[in-house]
């Protein structure tokens, strides 16, 4: 007989162990592989196969099938990454994209490190891969949004010191900016009548090869669009993903954004004081897009810094046709007329 206790718990220790450590692979999604460089032969673990979409009992990883999953340029580059660390005898890492066995692209990370024989020479490479994929995602995310913010701040800093003459300009400007930004294809902006029976096209940019939205100044009857115009009217944003999917009851408005080549559509409402008085629009025309909440609201912020530009070239405008209409008055008096300011400094005379 024999005493197998510390066995059986050294054993069952291990295997608890192993488990511990397959299920934080699974998790972090890392896989394990070792090239033996004597042999020429590489050996992958399940959760290396797992990042590339495969099991292993139905393909086996190897050097003949892996570059599969590579691009040719990125499989290039990867043995070109290992055969520079191995000539200088160095540990290392780099990130590369694949794609796996169900065709989705993934961003990876691969660590390695050299084991070296008696002689020197690199007797196998030991190494980890990561599915980097949604962290790139979510980085990708980060950085568009902190680039997002600038090119508002940009545009926004752009009308304060902009004179109202020039204000037309700073929005067709500021409205190809934000659509090449967004990666769309047409960006426009229409101001509602004072009833809100009608909308101008008041101002609008389109890229190369596609259609203008419509003329300059051109009318469209909200009643005749009931789709477009309803949820601006309400101070809601309007999101189309697919124009091929609008409802029958709205062929009109479907029929016009088809022929436009549409393909998803986003209109936010401008408000000035409570009241909307207009819409900001884009268009995608190649692609079928989504907008995140935080893009609507970054837009929603581009509207405002629209709304206060035409608004002060409104009132600028204003106060200009009262000073024309005061000095018209004036001229057309005969008596003297004298005005002065608190410190009895003269600042108008008429003609008489």
């Amino acid at each position: 007989g024999q005493i197998i206790t510390e066995n059986k718990t050294a054993l069952f220790s291990l295997q608890s162990t192993s488990s511990l450590l397959k299920r934080t692979q699974r998790i972090a999604k890392i896989g394990n592989w070792v090239w033996d460089n004597e042999n020429n032969l590489l050996n992958c673990d399940e959760e290396m196969h797992a990042i590339f979409g495969l099991l292993p009992i139905e393909t086996e990883l190897n050097f003949r099938n892996l570059r599969g999953y590579f691009s040719p340029v990125e499989w290039k580059k990867c043995l070109l990454l290992l055969r520079k660390n191995i000539r200088l005898m160095q540990n290392g890492w780099f990130e590369q994209k694949i794609f796996s066995a169900d065709g989705k692209q993934k961003q990876i990370s691969v660590f390695f490190e050299l084991e070296l024989n008696d002689n020197k020479s690199v007797k196998a490479v030991y190494g980890i891969v990561q599915d980097i994929s949604n962290q790139k995602i979510v980085q990708e995310q980060l950085t568009y949004r902190i680039e997002f913010e600038r090119m508002v701040g940009a545009v926004s800093s752009n009308f304060i010191n902009l004179k109202s003459n020039r204000i037309d300009a700073g929005i067709k400007l500021a409205l190809d900016i934000i659509g090449n930004f967004m990666n769309v294809n047409r960006s426009y902006l229409f101001l509602f009548s004072e009833n809100n029976s009608i909308a101008k096209l008041s101002y609008q940019w389109h890229g190369d090869f596609v259609k203008k939205f419509g003329n300059e100044n051109e009318i469209f009857r909200v009643s005749e669009f009931p789709l477009l115009f309803s949820s601006i009217l309400r101070g809601e944003t309007l999101f189309l993903e697919d124009v091929n999917r609008i409802k029958k009851e709205f062929s009109r408005e479907k029929e016009m954004l088809l022929n436009l080549g549409a393909q998803s559509v986003i209109w936010v409402p401008l408000s000035l004081e409570g009241k909307v008085i207009g819409g900001l629009g884009f268009d995608s025309v190649r692609l079928s897009k989504t907008w995140t909440d935080d893009e609507i609201t970054l837009l929603r912020i581009c509207g405002e810094v629209f709304v206060n530009a035409l608004s002060r070239k409104k009132y600028e405008i204003e106060m200009k046709q009262n000073e024309e209409h005061v000095s018209v008055i004036l001229e057309s008096i005969t008596d003297a007329v004298i005005a002065i300011d608190d410190k009895n400094k003269i600042i108008r005379v008429n003609s008489a």
